[in-house]
Protein backbone atom coordinates (compact mmCIF):
# COMPACT_ATOMS: atom_id res chain seq x y z
CA UNK A 1 0.00 0.00 0.00
CA UNK A 2 1.86 3.33 -0.51
CA UNK A 3 4.87 1.51 -1.60
CA UNK A 4 4.95 0.97 2.03
CA UNK A 5 5.29 -2.27 3.99
CA UNK A 6 3.91 -3.01 7.33
CA UNK A 7 4.82 -5.59 9.80
CA UNK A 8 3.59 -6.33 13.51
CA UNK A 9 6.35 -6.61 15.93
CA UNK A 10 5.66 -9.55 18.07
CA UNK A 11 6.34 -8.76 21.89
CA UNK A 12 6.45 -5.27 21.13
CA UNK A 13 6.26 -2.81 24.90
CA UNK A 14 3.05 -1.84 24.72
CA UNK A 15 0.88 -0.19 27.17
CA UNK A 16 -1.97 -2.70 27.04
CA UNK A 17 -2.79 -5.91 25.72
CA UNK A 18 -5.09 -5.27 23.54
CA UNK A 19 -2.52 -2.85 21.92
CA UNK A 20 -0.28 -3.58 19.07
CA UNK A 21 2.71 -2.36 17.06
CA UNK A 22 3.72 -2.17 13.57
CA UNK A 23 6.89 -0.98 11.77
CA UNK A 24 6.23 1.01 8.62
CA UNK A 25 9.39 0.67 5.58
CA UNK A 26 10.02 1.76 2.58
CA UNK A 27 8.89 -1.20 -0.14
CA UNK A 28 11.78 -0.31 -2.71
CA UNK A 29 15.09 0.62 0.05
CA UNK A 30 13.33 -1.72 2.98
CA UNK A 31 14.54 1.64 5.14
CA UNK A 32 12.53 2.30 8.52
CA UNK A 33 10.16 5.43 8.22
CA UNK A 34 8.60 4.63 11.05
CA UNK A 35 6.25 3.01 13.98
CA UNK A 36 2.52 2.94 14.78
CA UNK A 37 0.48 1.56 17.72
CA UNK A 38 -3.12 0.38 17.09
CA UNK A 39 -5.54 0.93 20.38
CA UNK A 40 -8.66 -0.05 18.94
CA UNK A 41 -11.05 -1.59 21.62
CA UNK A 42 -13.03 0.41 24.80
CA UNK A 43 -11.91 -0.94 28.23
CA UNK A 44 -12.25 1.38 31.56
CA UNK A 45 -10.67 4.51 31.93
CA UNK A 46 -9.17 4.69 28.10
CA UNK A 47 -9.96 7.99 25.94
CA UNK A 48 -13.56 7.68 24.74
CA UNK A 49 -13.03 9.19 21.47
CA UNK A 50 -11.09 8.24 18.06
CA UNK A 51 -7.98 10.25 17.84
CA UNK A 52 -4.55 9.74 16.70
CA UNK A 53 -1.36 10.76 19.22
CA UNK A 54 2.29 11.81 17.55
CA UNK A 55 4.67 10.48 20.10
CA UNK A 56 7.50 11.06 17.82
CA UNK A 57 8.06 13.48 15.16
CA UNK A 58 10.09 12.27 12.05
CA UNK A 59 12.63 14.02 10.39
CA UNK A 60 15.12 13.53 8.11
CA UNK A 61 18.61 15.73 9.76
CA UNK A 62 21.21 17.32 7.87
CA UNK A 63 23.76 14.86 8.41
CA UNK A 64 21.25 12.21 6.60
CA UNK A 65 19.84 10.40 9.46
CA UNK A 66 16.21 10.35 10.02
CA UNK A 67 14.17 10.20 13.32
CA UNK A 68 11.69 8.33 12.77
CA UNK A 69 7.43 8.82 13.43
CA UNK A 70 6.04 7.08 15.84
CA UNK A 71 2.14 7.38 16.06
CA UNK A 72 -0.40 6.18 18.40
CA UNK A 73 -3.95 5.62 16.89
CA UNK A 74 -6.53 5.16 19.49
CA UNK A 75 -10.22 4.07 18.63
CA UNK A 76 -13.33 1.66 20.82
CA UNK A 77 -14.58 -0.09 17.99
CA UNK A 78 -16.15 -3.39 19.23
CA UNK A 79 -14.55 -6.51 20.32
CA UNK A 80 -14.61 -9.88 18.31
CA UNK A 81 -15.99 -12.80 20.44
CA UNK A 82 -14.77 -16.71 20.43
CA UNK A 83 -17.73 -17.47 18.23
CA UNK A 84 -18.12 -14.19 16.27
CA UNK A 85 -16.11 -11.43 14.84
CA UNK A 86 -16.07 -7.96 15.09
CA UNK A 87 -18.39 -6.14 12.57
CA UNK A 88 -17.99 -2.46 11.79
CA UNK A 89 -20.53 -0.22 10.62
CA UNK A 90 -20.48 2.02 8.00
CA UNK A 91 -19.57 4.93 10.01
CA UNK A 92 -16.60 2.84 11.96
CA UNK A 93 -15.07 2.17 9.06
CA UNK A 94 -14.74 5.74 7.54
CA UNK A 95 -13.47 6.88 11.39
CA UNK A 96 -11.26 3.83 10.89
CA UNK A 97 -9.32 5.14 7.91
CA UNK A 98 -9.95 8.76 8.89
CA UNK A 99 -7.87 8.30 11.80
CA UNK A 100 -5.18 5.86 9.56
CA UNK A 101 -4.52 8.79 7.37
CA UNK A 102 -3.33 10.75 10.34
CA UNK A 103 -1.38 8.01 10.77
CA UNK A 104 0.30 8.22 7.62
CA UNK A 105 0.74 11.80 7.37
CA UNK A 106 3.23 11.30 10.72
Amino acid sequence: LLGLNFTKLENAEVWHNDVSMYQVDDWLSGDTLGYFYLDLHPRDGKFAHAAVFGLQLGSLGKDGTRDKAVRAMVCNFPRPTEDKPALLTHKQVKTFFHEFGHVMHG
